[in-house]
């Protein structure tokens, strides 16, 4: 089975080329999703001559059509597949390589998706449902709530920060969650979170956390979670089937990993910080960012998310050649530090980012920045993002590119 991704500014382009009459080429990368029998075909770039390809990328174009019986022209029986959508009717029908096509996702504003043309009508939303969930619909629409829990959401990172954007969404109704994080808990953070306890002491947390999902919370099991305890660089498969990316991890090296992740999958990344730290006068700052990162649009780096980029690159350069599980450093070696306070508010912010993303009120990248002073005040600002492609390092030409893009060692450029 498969699964087609393409951006939704992209799939627009495309709507307006088919219902011109045209048939729209897309060169895609592919990735597998571990545990899964789905294979995710990623948008790469628009092709305006699939005859003038290899071989090779012949067989990863993607022929866009019509659902009025419009055909691929002669000659081009080579390409990988063929899609034919209903523009009408949301839906689609298709095949890659042989394998049925069941769903097209369209990471971006509304995060829609369409299926296949026998997927079956939505389940209704029980009673029971509706009466514990009734606030949030109200809120939200249905059509949103139901876009927004129907998301699987990987969460890098089950900390403090992680753990309580994992326990916003539960709780808003979201069911499938893929949690990776190689730590474990530890005292010390009992007191930043309230879905860990001290029997969860020594366990990984991300078992300790998809066992409170599942079974401690008040509302019953949310149903569809995954754990992965490796490393992120070996991980990667388990977040490749995700929808969204929440990055909520303590160093440049695994953010910069999540950016990758996120460009070359085509994953819709949240990045979540939030500490205390001594400037370079010795002075107190308590700030908080929430970076939300649309593909196709730019990419971590564009945001300003990795302060570091060349400390970063070594250290993530080092970890992928090396057995290491990638645990963190001691929290007190990186900040003065942290408060559930400012955690709890950091988590809001980016979980209403993210429901605004889903309502089709956010329609590109966002930067916003919270702090608290000492005096009192807070602000939150949205500084201004950087042009696509000029940033260090910047990865947005690896948009797409799938497992392929993964090339830890120096980051080469693809071809």
């Amino acid at each position: 089975m498969v699964t087609v991704v393409i951006p939704e500014p992209a799939f627009r382009q495309c709507l307006d080329l088919i219902e011109t009459g045209q048939t729209v080429y897309i060169l895609c990368g592919r990735t597998e999703c571990e545990g899964t029998n789905v294979a995710r075909i990623l948008f790469r770039r628009f092709v305006q001559d699939p005859t003038a390809l290899s071989p090779s990328e012949r067989v990863r174009t993607v022929a866009l059509l019509g659902a009025t019986g419009q055909t691929l022209p002669n000659g081009l029986s080579a390409v990988g597949g063929s899609l034919a959508i209903d523009v009408e009717g949301g839906q689609i029908s298709g095949t890659y390589r042989g394998q049925p096509i069941l769903r097209v996702m369209l990471p971006g504003a509304g995060m829609y998706s369409l299926e296949h043309l026998d997927g079956g009508a939505e389940e209704p939303i029980s009673e029971a449902l509706f009466e514990r969930h009734s606030r949030s619909i109200g809120a939200m629409g249905v059509d949103t709530w139901r876009r927004l829990t129907g998301l699987r959401c990987a969460i890098v990172g089950c900390g403090r920060i992680g753990s309580h954007v994992a326990g916003i969404l539960g709780k808003l109704g979201a069911t499938r969650f893929t949690l990776v994080d190689p730590d474990v808990v530890e005292l010390d953070l009992l007191t930043e979170s309230d879905l860990f306890t001290q029997d969860d002491c020594g366990h990984t947390k991300v078992e300790a956390l998809a066992y409170r999902l599942n079974h401690g919370y008040p509302y019953g099991s949310v149903g569809d979670t995954k754990t992965d305890a490796r490393h992120i660089l070996r991980a990667y498969r388990s977040i490749a089937g995700a929808d969204i990316l929440v990055s909520a991890v303590d160093n440049d090296a695994a953010r910069l990993a999540c950016a990758l992740l996120s460009t070359t999958h085509c994953l819709v990344q949240l990045d979540v910080a939030a500490g205390i730290h001594r400037n370079d006068q010795g002075q107190r700052q308590m700030e908080g960012d929430v970076h939300l990162i649309l593909p196709g649009d730019r990419c971590l780096l564009c945001c300003g998310g990795v302060c570091d980029y060349d400390r970063a690159l070594r250290r993530l350069v080092s970890e992928a050649g090396s057995t290491s599980t990638g645990q963190s450093e001691p929290w007190w070696l990186q900040r003065m530090g942290s408060l559930k306070t400012m955690d709890q508010a950091v988590a809001g912010v980016a979980a209403q980012l993210l429901i605004d993303l889903v309502a089709s009120r956010v329609q590109s990248s966002v930067w916003s920045r919270l702090a608290w002073h000492d005096d009192g005040r807070f602000t939150a600002e949205r500084p201004e993002l950087a042009a696509r492609d000029t940033c260090r390092g910047c990865l947005c030409s690896r948009m797409g590119l799938g497992d392929a893009g993964i090339m830890w060692s120096g980051f080469p450029q693809p071809s």
